[in-house]
């Protein structure tokens, strides 16, 4: 797969065959999104046509009063490539914002080989979103395909990223992990602690989101796996929040890796989030945190061993 990144529509670019492309900011590439890509595959072998993919490299609304994002960038080409996409394009928002989407569409026809296009129903293309599904047809009908999909229900729902992100502010995994069609995913790296963990005899990994903006489910007590650089996947019991029994004036991801005996060495880890088990509470005692502790444990076996991805 060909990645083009931080595109400027002032550089020339040279695709040498036909494409379909789609557009959008497929965060979270949730069960919409994958339907929406699965069009474009059907499309595009059925034409001859290579597949793209025209997508952002951050969210647009970044910055302004902005929740944080479902996917990262490294996330999406992963996922993009995984399925058999030919190209993907990364724009900076910034840089198109203002440009109008005829101008945005002949860019594409001569520099990246669009003759086809495949967008949801509700697209919208170019400055102030003028670029609807109707005008493109209506402009470019003799050069370029367009293909207008409809929307992906669950449950009669309609699946969308901004759903989503308010369900893991809330805590909903596990319908987060349902409209999804798999766990949700934070790719962390590790840092220090303050050991409380290991003092009272369950040491934990301190993680942090790789990605700044990466939206961190709502403080609790979740079930999770855990996946380290080897590939060596465990089971945890995830704490985030401010450790209210100790005082903690900073909010902390700590995992508890069940049945692991010493430390870990990674340089990353991917943590997926398979339910939420409860709020985060302050304790009156730590033994009473311990037995606590223990409890949570116990659940989250059951509820590991009980998945599958069938589950999803």
């Amino acid at each position: 797969m060909q990645t083009f990144l931080d595109i400027d529509l002032s550089m020339p670019q040279n695709v040498s065959s036909p494409v379909t492309y789609t557009v959008g900011n497929f965060d979270g590439l949730h069960q919409g999104h994958k339907y929406l890509l699965d069009q474009v595959i059907e499309k595009a072998d059925k034409k001859g046509e290579k597949k793209g993919v025209i997508t952002f490299e951050k969210h647009p609304k970044i910055g302004k009063n902005f929740i944080g994002h479902l996917s990262c960038i490294t996330e999406k080409e992963a996922y993009f490539k995984s399925m058999g996409f030919d190209f993907v394009i990364f724009l900076n928002f910034e840089k198109i914002k203002d440009v109008e989407f005829d101008t945005f569409i002949y860019y594409l026809y001569d520099n990246f080989y669009l003759r086809t296009l495949v967008l949801g129903k509700d697209n919208k293309l170019g400055k102030g979103g003028k670029g609807d599904i109707s005008k493109l047809k209506e402009r470019f009908a003799k050069t370029i395909e367009f293909i207008d999909i409809d929307f992906k229900k669950i449950d009669n729902e309609k699946v969308s990223s901004s759903m989503l992100r308010q369900l893991l502010v809330d805590g909903e995994v596990e319908k987060v992990n349902r409209l999804l069609g798999e766990p949700y995913k934070m790719m962390c790296f590790q840092e220090s602690g303050r050991g409380v963990g290991k003092e009272i005899g369950t040491p934990t990994l301190n993680l942090n989101p790789k990605d700044p903006y990466k939206i961190i489910p709502k403080d609790g007590v979740y079930a999770v796996t855990v996946t380290d650089d080897n590939g060596q996947k465990y089971t945890g019991a995830c704490n985030i929040g401010f450790k209210p029994t100790f005082d903690c004036l900073d909010r902390t991801i700590e995992i508890h890796l069940l049945d692991v005996d010493g430390e870990i060495q990674s340089e990353g880890y991917v943590v997926e989030f398979i339910e939420y088990i409860r709020e985060e509470k302050k304790f009156d005692s730590v033994d009473e945190l311990k037995i606590n502790i223990k409890n949570d444990i116990e659940k989250i076996r059951r509820i590991i061993g009980g998945h599958s991805n069938e589950c999803y």
